[in-house]
């Protein structure tokens, strides 16, 4: 095991998701998660990952949470993939340089060590135990299915930065409920030929 981990939602209790929660409402992000719907407090955020169908872990660097990801819609061998990330800062993180993707680090080192920024290691942690390590929760998928809104430019360029393939823009294809519009999204999806396997055990 590496200074990663993830701990999926049977493992928590609703006392550590709404903590989490906090954190992101402290960090101003809590406008990001389910940004198709009104506002939610602590409990609302627990009953909304612990609804049938919702599969979220929480990932933790060097037992700090870092982030949550959840997976949802899951439909044969596909599931929707969902972020919600805590700010890191600029701290970054050394990584075996063949847990970096192809795509997004193109014509990279196949051995040695690579640095990334923190909070892109987490994000690249949790898709690579999704796709890699699924098994344990009694499935295993082959594509993972981002939708960005086109208005939320770091979580854009942070999937991006984690080799999926962008399949292009959707006019109006996210609601965003504060603003009360809909805005263009960004399709991307991931797979394991993508994602190596090695990021699953940063």
């Amino acid at each position: 095991m590496g200074d990663f981990q993830r701990i999926y939602k049977t493992d928590l209790s609703d006392r550590q998701l709404m903590a989490f929660w906090g954190l992101v409402q402290a960090s101003g992000r809590s406008g990001f998660v389910g940004f198709d719907g009104p506002a939610m407090d602590g409990p609302a955020f627990c009953r909304f990952l612990r609804r049938p169908g919702m599969h979220p872990w929480l990932v933790a660097w060097r037992g700090r949470p870092m982030a949550l990801y959840w997976l949802s819609g899951l439909q044969g061998r596909s599931a929707h993939v969902h972020f919600c990330m805590l700010p890191c800062g600029t701290r970054r993180v050394e990584v075996p340089a063949e847990a970096v993707p192809e795509a997004a680090a193109p014509g990279r080192a196949k051995e040695g060590r690579a640095r990334l920024p923190l909070v892109r290691a987490a994000a690249l942690f949790g898709l690579a135990s999704a796709l890699w390590e699924g098994q344990e929760r009694g499935f295993l998928v082959d594509t993972l299915i981002g939708i960005t809104p086109a208005a939320n430019a770091p979580a854009l360029a942070l999937m991006r930065s984690l080799g999926g393939q962008e399949h292009g823009s959707v006019p109006g294809l996210c609601w965003m409920h504060e603003a009360k519009v809909n805005v263009p999204g960004i399709i991307s999806t991931f797979s394991r030929e993508a994602v190596p396997q090695r990021a699953a055990a940063l």
